[in-house]
């Protein structure tokens, strides 16, 4: 700095002590210490380090078992091997996407022995089906209470809201010109997330994947011990990964404290269950059963680019207004109340609200279990895309299509359709970013538009279609967010905020890199590689 003001002849007036020079190197070294320990800490004990450090320890047990048991002869061996070969065919002929089917085949025939006891393990466990009974029953009790009116609606979106309806329990509502904005960027609705709160006098709930202190969380932790104080009931739940590097284990005392109510979603705790693979990556806030957020976001520094973790960080956020908030109460109530009874918070569901119509104004919030039978996200974004005419843009972070998500796209784009998807450019984690773009000469053949946000990461999960159909929640275009997490999103339809999110693409397109044939051919044979490798085991990831 000073030889920078030197060379421009203004060194006279620039007085800087020398103890202020030595104190901003420190700080410049120590943030730099800081941020690749904190990135160290979150490729040891991130959400895909503990799954897959678990997953280690349960094939680490299983080939302890396997060892143990050469003890018994050849007969157990002989047994497991022929029961290994009749899975190969279970699975095959098994209702499961193509690409479990390939993850799981691989091992059954190369390892029979050990895959059939892995596949035994994460088969034949009764944790998840209990839990999956306990959702159902929750769900049932808060349909009774939901809106569900007759409209008829455009043709574009009947057969989705009746699928949604009978499926997913999520009806479809009349939206008014002012019962649903969207926020471009963390930063926007982070605001308006602070000024909503300070309005609440009944409830706020709080279900997000993540928390962590810091100048997001911070302001909002005021404001709800705030409110908790003055007799609002203020419930916050996040996943149980949070307490393995953003929240200590005992933070839930801590906001009992404050009187807020704190449950944490499947804690991750030191014992064999493949549950722990289904964790809770959905992100809601309800304020009086009258206003609720959801989007991409979460309440961490990073989403509002307070820290910088990997370049500018790209996110967004949707308010919902109304009736249609009723739906997202009963989202949060379900999963609150795995390990208590609904029926005492069913009264938060009784909320009377002016019932506002206008025509070809529709909003659809919905959730996805990973422990059904039913790829409700995948669904949606299939019908969405299978019904453009005009374009579709899609952004997600990561981008580990199934065969039938990817042979949508492409067939989009072959009949016609602008088919544009954007994608980080300096991603958070480089695997799944190397698979996302071993996808890229099959879409680019088909005529698809890849763009790479060049000033860093986008974690926005949105779709937007035709000038009046769009998609705006937590569910990313991978496996792990089409199978195996827990996901909320909202389908909009002729809602004026869509023009909003157009713009949004627009702008953000002019800020990306087009990752055109050329600037395939210019990605690493490593990366390349990698990403052609790990494909294969992409279900998993």
């Amino acid at each position: 700095l000073l030889a920078t003001e030197q060379k421009k002849g203004l060194h006279k007036h620039v007085k800087i002590k020398r103890d202020f020079y030595i104190s901003l190197k420190n700080h410049v070294i120590m943030n730099k210490k800081s941020k690749v320990k904190r990135n160290f800490l979150k490729l040891i004990f991130g959400t895909r380090g503990v799954m897959v450090l678990l997953i280690l320890v349960q094939i680490a047990v299983l080939i302890l078992f396997y060892l143990l048991l050469k003890n018994y002869g050849n007969i157990p061996y002989m047994l497991l091997f022929a029961l290994g070969m009749f899975l190969v065919l279970y699975v095959l002929n098994s209702d499961i996407d193509s690409g479990f089917k390939i993850s799981w085949i691989i091992p059954l025939i190369t390892l029979p022995v050990l895959g059939t006891y892995l596949y035994l393990f994460f088969h034949l466990q009764d944790g998840q089906s209990k839990i999956n009974k306990k959702i159902n029953g929750n769900i049932d009790k808060c349909d009774s209470l939901l809106t569900y009116e007759k409209y008829k609606l455009p043709g574009r979106i009947s057969g989705i809201s009746s699928y949604l309806k009978n499926i997913a329990k999520a009806p479809t509502y009349a939206a008014a010109k002012d019962s649903v904005k969207y926020f471009p960027t963390g930063e926007t609705v982070f605001e308006a997330i602070k000024s909503e709160l300070q309005k609440a006098h009944k409830f706020i709930f709080i279900e997000y994947f993540i928390i962590e202190d810091g100048a997001m969380w911070g302001p909002i932790l005021d404001i709800l011990k705030k409110k908790a104080k003055e007799g609002v009931d203020v419930r916050v739940m996040y996943d149980g990964t949070n307490s393995i590097i953003r929240v200590p284990f005992s933070y839930p005392k801590k906001l009992a404290e404050y009187g807020v109510k704190c449950k944490v979603f499947s804690p991750i705790k030191p014992f064999l269950s493949s549950y722990q693979n289904n964790r809770d990556h959905r992100k809601l806030m309800i304020i009086d059963g009258e206003t609720g957020f959801t989007g991409g976001i979460n309440l961490a520094d990073e989403y509002i680019n307070e820290i910088e973790l990997f370049g500018k960080w790209k996110d967004n956020g949707l308010m919902l207004k109304g009736e249609s908030v009723k739906s997202l109460t009963a989202m949060f109530l379900e999963l609150w109340n795995l390990t208590s009874d609904i029926s005492k918070d069913l009264d938060y569901l009784k909320t009377d609200l002016p019932k506002e119509k206008t025509d070809e104004n529709y909003i659809i919030p919905y959730a996805d279990s990973p422990l059904d039978s039913e790829n409700i996200g995948k669904q949606v974004y299939i019908n969405a895309i299978d019904r453009a005419e005009s374009y579709v843009y899609i952004a997600t972070p990561y981008f580990i299509p199934d065969s039938e998500l990817l042979g949508a796209i492409k067939f989009a784009s072959k009949r016609g359709v602008d088919v544009r998807i954007i994608l980080p450019h300096i991603p958070d984690k480089k695997i799944a970013f190397y698979i996302a773009q071993s996808y890229y000469p099959v879409l680019l053949k088909a005529g698809v538009k890849i763009y790479e946000y060049e000033p860093g990461f986008i974690h926005s999960k949105m779709l937007v279609s035709d000038d009046e159909l769009a998609v705006v929640g937590t569910i990313n275009m991978d496996y792990r967010s089409l199978y195996l997490h827990f996901e909320n999103a909202v389908l909009l339809y002729g809602c004026d905020c869509i023009s909003n999110i157009k713009d949004d693409f627009i702008e953000t397109f002019k800020l990306s890199v087009n990752a055109d044939e050329k600037y395939y051919e210019s990605v690493s044979p490593y990366k390349k590689a990698v990403g052609h490798v790990f494909r294969l085991f992409s279900p998993f990831l």
